[in-house]
């Protein structure tokens, strides 16, 4: 049975490893998983958080800005608040990393969004919108147009 840490949005998960809670707010630590062809979520910026991805298993490609690199495990890179981007597996496998986010709380985020996409039929776009801006979070659905074209991925 999940718990509170393990959330779901259809086939892009997350493990919540540290909570801002636990961390007096200074960062959250998620594990986030996702499947081949799959985009995690729609791009977007975040006005508050920087993210830190590192891979553990897979390749998971990211676009921050203008620029894509293609991360295998090992590999990191830093995602700066204010600066839009996406993450997807176009890989053969599924595709598992770290997301170290600063300040801490995205986890909260995660817990709002989550119940709003069932496993089955359509999300409700609006209650996402709006608890992602008040999170500071803005998705931009213009602009997964590109990657769905180019890379051949879709949202889980």
């Amino acid at each position: 049975m999940p718990t509170p840490d393990d959330l779901s949005i259809r086939s892009f998960r997350i493990h919540v490893r540290v909570s801002a809670d636990s961390s007096g707010g200074a960062l959250s630590v998620l594990e986030h998983r996702l499947d081949p062809g799959y985009l995690a979520l729609p791009p977007h910026t975040h006005a508050r958080e920087t993210e830190t991805t590192l891979v553990l298993e897979g390749r998971l490609s990211v676009r921050v800005g203008a620029t894509v690199r293609v991360l295998r495990p090992g590999d990191a890179l830093v995602k700066p608040a204010g600066e839009q981007h996406a993450a997807w597996n176009v890989g053969d496998e599924p595709a598992r990393w770290l997301e170290i986010a600063t300040p801490g709380g995205l986890e909260a985020h995660y817990r709002r969004v989550a119940p709003l996409v069932p496993a089955a039929g359509p999300a409700d776009v609006e209650a996402i919108r709006a608890v992602s801006r008040e999170a500071g979070i803005e998705y931009d659905v213009d602009a997964m147009l590109p990657l769905v074209e180019t890379y051949g991925v879709r949202l889980p």
